[in-house]
């Protein structure tokens, strides 16, 4: 069974590794930049409310993900927007809506 849900960055960041591994290698943004995730950050910023982390599961299995970063927005002080840091379907996982209804989630 499929399901959506908001997770701590030590539940499902620490659980993710070899799946942010595969990111990284995959988006390629950042050719040349070692894997090397602050995971104290991430709970820092999660503690202080400026992260969101959206997993999709399969079961237990993590299928997918979204993490974002929560920041007043720099245009207009009174808002607050979300900035995607990262963002991963599995591609078995590709085919169908899972991408978009984890974005629909984290709304």
């Amino acid at each position: 069974m499929i399901t959506y849900q908001e997770e701590d960055p030590e539940s499902f960041l620490l659980g993710a590794v070899p799946m942010l591994e595969i990111h990284h290698a995959e988006s390629n943004m950042l050719e040349g930049v070692p894997f090397d995730p602050d995971y104290e950050a991430y709970k820092r910023a999660y503690d202080a409310g400026f992260l969101l982390c959206v997993t999709c599961r399969d079961s237990e299995d993590i299928v997918g993900f979204a993490v974002f970063l929560i920041t007043p927005n720099l245009y207009s002080k009174k808002h607050v927007i979300a900035v995607e840091d990262m963002y991963y379907v599995k591609p078995e996982y590709r085919k169908g809506f899972i991408a978009i209804k984890i974005l629909k989630f984290a709304e």
